[in-house]
């Protein structure tokens, strides 16, 4: 079987993604059936903590109760690890099965939510089920699946669980902790992350007033750095995290441009400009191609590692 033959630079490359897991390493898995399943956009967004090793998976298989059973060990089981899945927002499960398992655990789970994720090796075959299409397949069913929902999503908090298990949660009639669009407002990173660049951007322009040499007006560069303040946020956030190139080329672009624009009213109205901002630029352009690099990087061994 295949071993882990990751050097140290890998190691610390892949550090915390489905290379930990030991199924990894034992196996040869198909790296674009993982990322489709699991929603990602690239091997990179595959983490030790969003896919997880779920051995269990040949107990539901071989398991012989009924789901309309609630005292069975399958609908215990079951319903503790869809529980487990959308309170730590798992997208993967992942397991390796005996080849006569698989059927029978696509029999159980329903169609079309088993996917072989790997080839056959000595008997064994390499499966993935994304408990999301789980829960949503089961709280439509009319039948004891729904039941197994319900059980398992009673109580779950809507601010922190998988948002397909809030949905299944509602359509199984289960009980949850709900929300205000407020505080899921408040407590969004995306959210606190304008407001932190907002609260910045409109503190900026007050040292200017001790800047020798500065003959413009401070309001005039208060106004600029709020109304900036919201696409310099967007820029970022796109540069770091957007799922394609392009979008993360044009954060890049938008988060110079707002950077800079009121240091371009203050070099328009001091005689000392602040020659760092240039350096600022340099390291970010410098800072975004290594973060490509990385990231590049990063997919590449992922996906080496998991089909070797």
């Amino acid at each position: 079987m295949p071993v882990d033959e990751r050097s140290t630079w890998e190691r610390a490359l892949t550090f915390r993604s489905v290379l930990d897991l030991e199924e990894a390493s034992s196996h040869s898995w198909y790296p674009d059936v993982l990322v489709r399943l699991a929603g990602a956009d690239r091997p990179g967004d595959l983490t030790a903590r969003s896919v997880v090793s779920a051995p269990f998976l040949v107990d539901v298989a071989r398991a012989s109760g009924d789901l309309a059973d609630n005292g069975s060990e399958i609908v215990r089981v079951l319903s503790d690890h869809l529980r487990e899945a959308a309170r730590s927002r798992h997208r993967l499960w992942v397991s390796v099965l005996p080849a006569g398992d698989v059927a029978r655990l696509e029999d159980r789970l329903g169609p079309g939510l088993v996917s072989v994720a790997g080839p056959e090796s000595d008997g064994a075959v390499p499966v993935a089920v994304n408990p999301s299409l789980v829960l949503d397949a089961w709280s439509d069913d009319e039948g004891p699946r729904r039941g197994v929902v319900a059980r398992a999503l009673g109580g779950i908090d809507a601010l922190t669980a998988l948002p397909a298990a809030v949905r299944a949660a509602s359509r199984a009639g289960a009980h949850f902790i709900d929300r205000s669009a407020l505080i899921k407002l408040i407590v969004s990173p995306t959210f606190i992350a304008y407001a932190v660049v907002f609260i910045y951007s409109t503190l900026r322009a007050l040292p200017v007033v001790l800047v020798p040499g500065f003959t413009g007006k401070v309001w005039v560069l208060w106004t600029i750095d709020v109304v900036t303040a919201v696409p310099y946020t967007w820029g970022i956030i796109a540069m770091v995290a957007g799922r394609r190139l392009s979008k993360r080329i044009l954060g890049f672009c938008v988060t110079v441009a707002t950077f800079v624009a009121p240091y371009v009213y203050f070099w328009m109205h001091g005689r000392e400009a602040p020659l760092g901002v240039l350096a600022f630029i340099a390291a970010m352009f410098v800072g975004a191609i290594a973060l490509e690099v990385i990231r590049w990087w990063r997919d590449s061994s992922i996906r080496r590692g998991l089909a070797r």
